[in-house]
């Protein structure tokens, strides 16, 4: 494990190349006024479309090559943590700690070991948990789980929770996913009570919200979240947020239509300085289109 100098100049600025490929958009990033000597996190999200079984070897073949474009990209960027949501028998062959350089996961048998969250080794966890947010009889099982990252001289580093709220229309389901937000921020509520110290470190929720900022049930949803802790999004609170852009594609190589994301962060406003969020898109990294139904979303965050 490397030591808490190493590890802070890690990250306080992602190497800039020629052709930006490590972080995708021109300019990401290093155009940026960056005047803090803190530690900048960088934290990805990914929905990798649940590929479950096959006896076909060109759906075989096909799985291989979708988690390949994700596992290069994580190997590329070296996000400090990276969340995943619907993660098949598939997945889990070809995105792991076996194909992942210098990671660790963290899993949980709550939500099924469906919903990992993969931090890198020079970390170690303080404290984690899991809470089952299922709504839906049948459904793949749902959850929100957390980890507090640990520095590797017992500091603190922040904490980062993984969400996957419920795929319902929007007037006709939202009552689903203010309550899986009510569950959320009542283990929110557990989690600032079991450590002060908590309220204090960068603290990120990402994940797929299903939901679109302009949706009739977006308040609620995010109201739910944000009521009680200063939990805001990140597209309000970014330095750099890249909007105008819809996360979710449908299928896997078609290109997703209107400008709104189902997929999101929230932090604590209070403690966590965004100071970018980036759509990853197959114009940032070459066949992230193919890949999943879904854009990855990368932040960048430091603490206030």
């Amino acid at each position: 494990m490397e030591d808490t100098d190493t590890v802070n100049n890690n990250n306080q600025k992602p190497e800039n190349t020629a052709d930006n490929s490590a972080t995708g958009n021109e300019g990401f990033a290093d155009t940026l006024n960056w005047d803090t000597a803190k530690p900048v996190y960088k934290v990805l999200s990914a929905n990798v479309l649940g590929i479950w079984s096959s006896s076909k070897p060109e759906v075989v073949a096909t799985a291989q090559s979708k988690m390949d474009t994700i596992v290069n990209y994580i190997n590329t960027v070296k996000p400090d943590s990276v969340a995943v949501q619907e993660y098949g028998n598939y997945n889990k062959k070809y995105l792991n700690t076996d194909t992942l350089d210098g990671y660790k996961m963290f899993e949980s048998s709550n939500n099924g070991n469906m919903m990992p969250m993969f931090y890198r080794d020079i970390y170690s966890i303080a404290d984690s948990g899991c809470i089952s947010i299922q709504v839906r009889v049948g459904y793949n099982p749902v959850s929100f789980s957390w980890m507090v990252l640990e520095n590797a001289d017992g500091t603190l580093a922040y904490i980062h929770g993984n969400l996957h709220l419920d795929y319902g229309k929007a007037g006709t389901d939202e009552h689903k996913r203010v309550y899986q937000c009510e569950l959320i921020n009542a283990e929110l509520g557990k989690i600032f009570a079991s450590n002060a110290e908590y309220k204090t470190i960068p603290l990120i929720l990402t994940g797929d919200y299903n939901t679109k900022v302009n949706d009739p049930d977006a308040d609620a949803i995010f109201g739910t979240l944000i009521g009680d802790y200063s939990i805001e999004n990140v597209l309000d609170v970014a330095e750099s947020a890249e909007k105008g852009l819809a996360t979710y594609h449908s299928a896997p190589g078609k290109l997703p239509t209107g400008d709104q994301p189902i997929d999101h962060a929230l932090v604590n406003s209070q403690s966590t300085r965004v100071l970018t969020h980036n759509i990853i898109t197959d114009d940032d990294w070459d066949g992230m289109l193919d890949a999943s139904d879904h854009y990855p979303i990368l932040i960048e965050m430091t603490a206030k």
